[in-house]
């Protein structure tokens, strides 16, 4: 497959050029890239077009051999180049798309400019099927005439086509910078215009946050889209039939609530909000479509919004408050103001004091775990290890820190705070990376000159030389364990279906291949296929992305598709993290889990686990022990700085439950 991408090296181009170069459903996929004013740097896999995607020649070359095409580029407010360079453009992509005898779909990017962003009012939240409405400007104009154009392609030629439209697209701290009063704001409407400089310049001395108003009074609503969502977007729409000839609002699941920022941020930072009177309507930008037909679910709301642009997760933020009572950044104006790196660096730093409870001494070293996800309660379990330390070692000239980003599935988002606080600078750093290949490029790249270890999760194999050991499970001897409690219960075999995490993540596919490897009795299964009577079902592996909401949706799926499956593996526990909705999905077969007729054996030990093996929702749980990890990790890192030799691996052992030993999961 070939896709041709255009904006590139824009904020959504960067972003999903490093989730498919990481992402192995893309694997095989070679990339095109037009440039104009910018560029990137070419690989074995990105090949470079120069030129503008409004010149013929450009997009005659650029279209040879093409299966998909990804149209990100777009023109602001500039009237001279709307039509010659955003419509031509448009025009001569689609022409290259019809004529071409390899395309097999066209994706576009819109935005909510096509349906008038707040500047128009609706009495209904905003679906695909209302009526366009730009804002005066050129550029909801291009956007509005984009989407007909694509949409009349698929009347005139039958184009597999398909529109993603897309609000304010926000990353990394855009919403800090975007609420900010002062010189630096980001985005607008500017704070000045609508409110006086003399009134906005005070708020900005007062570290204030602007809460808008709409023309009815009321608390502004308005639509965001974190930029990690929005690629998750464009993966699932990729090759996807239910995209075909479709236009999906992708948003989140509710627009931001003005008054809910300035009410969450005077919770958590004291920050006073200061009204801002406007003459635009609050909008709902609907997303039913693409979460039914894309199987798509946004993971940034808003609160985790704010506390990514501040630099700490909501969970993180929340332990804080359980550690440190009182502690809170009081907004800008007291905690600086830096450059845009250095303001992020800070807010970072200021977080990790807190999430460990540390105290403000600046001669302490720091010590850094960093895990795939704050919302995983696995990680919290890691995290309780790493404050025992603390309190074990008061006097230590080390700290330990615990962070990640708030939701699992942002991978790049782990990358990130890997970078920063290698840029910061701490004594060692302990990693357990959600998108292997992409982190160990990172740190190839950093070439950090302080110790580098892996933990829970590895590196692969031929990336392993980047860091010093690896400490947590034996991931394979993991998947064996699982592979012979399911050939205890089902000694001849069965149909079965495993359930993996992410797809680069190098520890669940390890479990996975000790399942297989153990349950066919042959080295180097890539899939069961009758060996030892084992056969992995259709649709199978299921792939959760490290949310509990879909594996449980998956398994319900499974369950229904497949009334005769003998056995689920649960290759990681994210499913029973969501007791309720776990207990809904498997009461469904109780009878046939009584019965042993479908087995279920999943992975961990969690409280909210033990408690469903208890209950007859599983009938083995094999666990691993993350506080172990927590615990032992700091003083691995030390060894490792005064330069000892340490073993590699670090394993942390297993513990095993089943219907004739509970061991763990008796009363833990």
């Amino acid at each position: 497959m070939r896709l041709l991408i255009t904006g590139a090296t824009g904020k959504v181009g960067r972003n999903f050029l490093d989730r498919v170069l990481s992402d192995e459903t893309f694997a095989g996929w070679s990339l095109r890239v037009i440039c104009h004013n910018r560029s990137i740097e070419p690989s074995d896999r990105i090949e470079i077009v120069q030129g503008s995607f409004a010149d013929p020649d450009t997009v005659s070359r650029s279209m040879q051999g093409v299966t998909h095409v990804l149209h990100m580029a777009a023109v602001k407010e500039s009237p001279d180049l709307a039509i010659d360079v955003a419509i031509k453009g448009m025009f001569l992509l689609l022409e290259g798309a019809r004529a071409s005898s390899t395309l097999e779909q066209f994706i576009l990017i819109s935005g909510d400019c096509a349906v008038g962003h707040i500047f128009h009012e609706y009495d209904a939240p905003i679906t695909e099927t209302s009526p366009r409405r730009a804002y005066e400007g050129c550029y909801a104009l291009t956007k509005v005439l984009e989407e007909v154009m694509v949409e009349q392609y698929q009347v005139q030629y039958d184009l597999n086509g398909c529109v993603l439209r897309a609000p304010w697209i926000m990353e990394k701290d855009d919403f800090r910078f975007a609420l900010s009063l002062g010189e630096d704001q980001f985005g607008g409407p500017p704070w000045a215009d609508l409110i006086g400089e003399t009134r906005a310049a005070d708020g900005f001395r007062k570290g204030a946050v602007p809460l808008m108003l709409s023309a009815s009074g009321a608390p502004l609503k308005r639509n965001f889209v974190h930029v990690n969502d929005l690629v998750s977007a464009i993966t699932a729409a990729i090759g996807n039939p239910s995209a075909r000839q479709s236009l999906f609002n992708i948003a989140m699941d509710e627009p931001v609530d003005y008054g809910a920022v300035a009410a969450y941020l005077a919770k958590t930072r004291n920050m006073e909000a200061l009204s801002v009177p406007t003459p635009f309507h609050s909008n709902w930008l609907d997303n039913s479509k693409a979460r039914h037909l894309l199987g798509w679910r946004p993971k940034v709301d808003f609160e985790d919004l704010i506390e990514r642009a501040w630099g700490l997760s909501a969970r993180a933020r929340r332990a804080s408050e359980d550690l440190v009572p009182g502690v809170r950044c009081a907004g800008p104006a007291d905690c600086g103001r830096k450059t845009m790196k250095h303001k992020l660096l800070y807010a970072l730093a200021s977080a990790m004091i807190l999430v460990t409870g540390a105290s403000h001494a600046q001669d302490k070293k720091t010590l850094a775990i960093v895990v795939k996800g704050l919302d995983n309660p696995f990680f919290e379990q890691i995290n309780l290890g790493c404050q025992e330390w603390m309190k074990n070692n008061p006097d230590s000239e080390y700290e330990c820190i615990y962070t990640g980003p708030a939701s699992s599935t942002d991978e790049a988002g782990e990358v990130q705070i890997v970078d920063d606080l290698l840029t910061r600078g701490v004594a060692a750093i302990a990693i357990s990376p959600s998108n292997a290949p992409a982190m160990a490029n990172r740190i190839r790249q950093i070439a950090p000159d302080v110790p580098v270890m892996t933990i829970d999760a590895d590196f692969l194999e031929q990336d392993r030389d980047l860091r010093a050991t690896y400490l947590g499970t034996d991931n394979y001897l993991m998947g064996v364990k699982m592979a012979e409690q399911a050939a205890m219960l089902k000694p001849d075999g069965g149909s079965v279906c495993l359930q993996l995490g992410n797809v680069a993540a190098d520890n669940i596919n390890a479990r996975a291949q000790g399942f297989r490897d153990t349950a066919g009795g042959e080295k180097g299964i890539d899939r069961l296929d009758g060996q030892n009577g084992w056969t992995e079902i259709e649709g199978c592996p299921v792939f959760t992305n490290d949310q509990a909401d879909l594996a449980n949706q998956q398994i319900a799926d499974t369950f229904t598709a497949n009334p005769d499956l003998d056995a689920f593996i649960l290759i990681g526990g994210w499913a029973q993290f969501a007791p309720q909705a776990y207990a809904q999905v498997t009461d469904q077969v109780m009878d046939k889990l009584k019965s042993k007729e479908l087995i279920i054996i999943a992975g961990d030990t969690l409280p909210p686990q033990t408690q469903a093996f208890r209950d007859g929702r599983s009938h083995s749980q094999v666990g691993q022990r993350p506080f172990e990890m927590g615990l032992r990790g700091p003083d691995v890192m030390i060894q490792l700085i005064n330069g000892e030799q340490v073993d590699d691996p670090l394993y942390t052992g297993l513990d095993v439950c089943n219907l004739e030993d509970a061991g763990f999961c008796a009363d833990n």
